[in-house]
């Protein structure tokens, strides 16, 4: 089964305040070895909502907002792709800093 691992944004990833460097290169050891274990198929972390837009869609009307938005709990800061068996597996295949985590089944 494939996953998305949705990795929530909170006030630090909004103010621009990345990982430490061990914390980084934690994080990069542990994804490569979910490449090197056929695992993770994609992932990116991304910007701030200082740098993004919404669309809102209503029938034919759009409405489009630039960030920042103030809601942090409705942002994301990364996702990996992930392919697993079973998947409860995919609990274990998360590693970073302290935030809210999703796994959505595709």
């Amino acid at each position: 089964m494939r996953f998305i691992v949705i990795v929530k944004a909170n006030k630090d990833f909004e103010a621009g305040i990345l990982p430490t460097q061990e914390e980084l290169a934690q994080m990069g050891k542990f994804n490569d070895e979910l490449v090197k274990a056929g695992v993770m198929l994609a992932g990116e972390g991304l910007h701030a909502s200082s740098k993004g837009t919404r669309i809102s869609y209503d029938g034919k009307k759009r409405t489009v907002r630039d960030g920042p938005f103030t809601e942090t709990k409705e942002l994301v800061a990364d996702f990996t792709c992930q392919i697993q068996k079973p998947a409860t597996s995919s609990l274990v295949s998360v590693n970073g800093p302290s935030r809210t985590v999703r796994f959505l089944p595709s």
